[in-house]
């Protein structure tokens, strides 16, 4: 199969799959909303941004690798180094996640007072406690499978069996047990697609080698030092975008979480097709790099950029044009957020404008200019956020929006062209 074919069937796949998923978590998220209302649905939100931020810990920054590793050393058919690679990634999880996922057991009060400024969202903390784990090793086959550069087949289980499975889960349990009914559907549909990854994994690993009988012993250079800035990066990154639903509530209330959420759940449309190109053309990237095909590179990020923006551009302005009327649809609560939406939505704009150009980076193992883009980025937002939260109330996080994604691109843009030219 040539590579721009494999991109476009892939990245296909990939898109008829998360649009399935927005249009099916669009009207998913309006019962709930109708149900739970915007204090349940920030509650939510809350319980999620801390198992993102506890997640950053939990494989040391070689969980990010997997793509770019399981790649390179499939192109050189290195698979003693793969296994172990794999092995090393998931043993340091499994220590993590026992550790950090035990804290929400034992010290939930702790948690939701001084951490989460929300008392209200103690009792539901040891599921998200258990949630932590599930996602923690689906984060892993995700990135595994990827790696092996076979999107489709994970596409297939979150997108088209773990989505369906969840909501009807929630629908049985929600209008009885109210958020902790939603909380399990969740935990329920990602432990199906935990068991369904792991048979696929199983599968796509090469045969004749063993995690059991792997010789290497220690990991080379190259891989430590990705897996340190992978780690800053991370860290950067889950602070950046969920320290400021933290400030959110900190400054005015989960209810305003709420509203905030279902405006990040409206223009996941934006990124669709961005995040389906993405996810196959990443490992692809390393590959090249790898290679020193630095003219392929070139090209398929350009063609890959062009066609990004010009497909996506209709989903922006019809969101635009009816940014009010779909709030409308979540109930009177959540119609203040439309000026934040339209500030979102320009906030995405300049995210697709640039194309994969942070993943570019990464996967031609420029992690070290992302740490330090990130670095700064994630500072700016952070700050702004606050300052825009005060001064201007909900909208403000949209400003910190806006500010963020122009300044995160553009640096990216400049090093890219400064690389490669």
């Amino acid at each position: 199969m040539s590579i721009l074919k494999k991109i476009v069937s892939q990245s296909a796949i990939y898109f008829v799959g998360t649009i399935f998923s927005v249009l099916v978590g669009f009207f998913f998220k309006v019962y709930i909303s109708s149900l739970l209302g915007a204090q349940g649905l920030g509650l939510f939100a809350l319980g999620v941004s801390s198992i993102s931020i506890a997640s950053i810990f939990l494989t040391w920054g070689y969980g990010n690798g997997l793509i770019r590793f399981i790649s390179k050393y499939s192109a050189s058919k290195d698979y003693s180094r793969l296994y172990f690679y794999i092995k090393k990634t998931v043993i340091i999880n499994l220590i993590m996640v026992a550790f950090l996922s035990s804290i929400y057991f034992v010290f939930p009060g702790f948690i939701a007072k001084y951490l989460l400024h929300s008392q209200e969202i103690v009792e539901y903390l040891p599921l998200f406690g258990i949630f932590l784990i599930i996602s923690s090793f689906l984060s892993i086959g995700d990135q595994i499978i990827r790696g092996f550069q076979e999107v489709k087949k994970s596409t297939l289980v979150h997108h088209f069996i773990r989505l369906p499975f969840k909501v009807i889960i929630a629908v049985i349990l929600i209008g009885s047990y109210g958020l902790y009914g939603y909380v399990v559907a969740e935990l329920l549909g990602g432990g199906l697609a935990l068991i369904l990854l792991f048979f696929i994994i199983k599968k796509l690993l090469p045969t004749g080698f063993s995690f059991f009988n792997n010789q290497i012993k220690k990991s080379n250079l190259e891989e430590k030092k990705y897996a340190g800035n992978m780690l800053v990066i991370e860290i950067l990154g889950v602070l950046q975008n969920h320290g400021e639903k933290i400030m959110l509530v900190y400054f005015l209330s989960t209810s305003d979480l709420g509203i905030y959420s279902v405006i990040l759940s409206i223009v996941a449309f934006i990124p669709t097709i961005l995040i389906s190109v993405n996810s196959i053309l990443s490992p692809i990237v390393s590959q090249f790099h790898e290679k020193n095909e630095i003219s392929k590179l070139s090209y398929y990020y350009k063609l890959s950029a062009k066609y990004v923006f010009v497909l996506t551009f209709p989903f922006i302005a019809f969101l635009t044009l009816y940014s009010k009327n779909i709030l409308q649809f979540f109930g009177p609560d959540f119609e203040v957020g439309h000026l934040l939406l339209i500030l979102v939505i320009i906030g995405e704009l300049v995210n697709v404008s640039f194309g994969t150009v942070g993943s570019m980076l990464k996967m031609m193992g420029y992690d070290k200019k992302i740490k330090n883009i990130s670095a700064v980025t994630s500072i700016v937002a952070f700050v702004s956020s606050c300052f825009f939260i005060e001064l201007f109330g909900i909208i403000g996080i949209g400003f910190s929006y806006i500010l963020k994604n122009i300044l995160y691109n553009i640096w990216s843009s400049v090093v890219l062209y400064k690389k490669n030219k």
